[in-house]
């Protein structure tokens, strides 16, 4: 089991602009987990693929993931001493 922070942001958006026909409101709870030891492991359903990355070296992000609110939520894990980010 992956230990976990306390939640390092939350924030709510609707999805209208990416899916016009399926408009949603979500939230987003962000946490820091501490890695496992040993390799991800994907489980071929759900999950093809598994692995850590630099920011630098991300791959393409879901047009879902912000940019703005992924570099925001690596600021306050780097920064423990920072407040949550609470929408």
């Amino acid at each position: 089991m992956p230990r976990t922070s306390p939640p390092l942001a939350a924030a709510s958006r609707s999805t209208a602009e990416i899916y016009d026909r399926w408009p949603v409101h979500v939230y987003n709870i962000y946490v820091h987990c501490a890695p496992e030891p040993g390799r991800p492991t994907p489980d071929g359903e759900e999950t093809q693929d598994a692995g850590f990355f630099d920011i630098g070296e991300l791959p393409e992000l879901s047009p879902k993931t912000e940019m703005q609110r992924l570099l925001r939520t690596i600021e306050l894990a780097r920064n423990p001493q920072l407040p949550s980010d609470l929408d």
